[in-house]
C-alpha cells in the first residue's frame, strides 16, 4: 500500500482509498471504470487498512464514490468516513487474483497480490 501524505497548502479532505489494477491497460481502465467489483474491493481495502493498524472502528468504514479523486468519474475509490483526514491510500491488485492481497513485509505500507 502506498500512503500519500496530505498537502497542507490545500484544504484537508477526507482520506481516500484507491484500488488500482496493475496489469490493466488504459482502454481496459476506461471501459471498466464504472463497472468495478466494489464489494470485493471494499474487502481488500479494509484488509489493507487493518494490516497497517487502521481498524474499521477507527476509520468509521468506507463509502464508495465514483468521484473520489475529482469532480469527474475518472478516479473512483473509497472515502474513509472519519479520523484519517488528509491521507490517501493506494492499493494495487492483479486482475487475475484481486482477492489475494497480502501485506509485503519487505516493503512497508505496500500491499501486493500473490
Amino acid at each position: 500500500m502506498k500512503v500519500q501524505y496530505p498537502d497542507y497548502s490545500e484544504k484537508i479532505k477526507k482520506s481516500r482509498v484507491y484500488v488500482w489494477v496493475e496489469d490493466e491497460g488504459i482502454l481496459d481502465n476506461l471501459n471498466n471504470r464504472v463497472n468495478r467489483p466494489v464489494a470485493l474491493w471494499k474487502e481488500i481495502a479494509l484488509k489493507g487498512l487493518r494490516e497497517i493498524g487502521l481498524t474499521e472502528e477507527f476509520t468509521g468504514g468506507l463509502k464508495w464514490s465514483q468521484y473520489a479523486g475529482c469532480s469527474c468519474p475518472c478516479s473512483p475509490g473509497f472515502i474513509i468516513k472519519e479520523n484519517v483526514m488528509g491521507y490517501d491510500f493506494h492499493i494495487s491488485v492483479k486482475s487475475d487474483a484481486p482477492e489475494a492481497v497480502v501485506f509485503d513485509p519487505d516493503a512497508p505500507k505496500r500491499l501486493t497480490s500473490v
